[in-house]
């Protein structure tokens, strides 16, 4: 694998986790909302639809925070009317699926090994 691609790959997952992080962190900690309110909300949109895009396609990780961010909102929107439908009234709980899923998947998209690893798309 090419020393740069991996450097990229590090990076890219490093911020995305340092954010999914920060947002884990101010939502446990109750930060006050207007703190906690732009962390969250960055880290939905950078959430895990962009890294699991990045693990599928090996696009560019501009087209993958794109595209996730629109992966991110739709699984909220499920999440959402799923929790809506049980009666789960606790909506900071369900919350803490976006990062913890972020985390997850940086850790999987790092512990690749070469042989799943696919050629970057073009």
């Amino acid at each position: 694998m090419n020393p740069s691609l991996v450097r990229s790959e590090r990076s890219g997952v490093a911020l995305l986790g340092a954010l999914a992080c920060a947002s884990f962190l101010a939502t446990v900690t109750s930060l006050p909302t207007g703190v906690r309110a732009p962390l969250v909300i960055a880290a939905v949109l950078a959430g895990p639809g962009a890294l699991i895009w990045r693990f599928v396609t090996r696009h560019s990780w501009f087209e993958c925070l794109a595209i996730g961010a629109a992966l991110d909102v739709a699984f909220l929107m499920v999440l959402a009317e799923v929790l809506v439908s049980v009666h789960f009234w606790h909506p900071v709980a369900a919350e803490m699926v976006v990062p913890l899923a972020t985390l997850a998947m940086g850790w999987r998209l790092l512990t690749r090994s070469p042989r799943q690893d696919m050629p970057e798309s073009p």
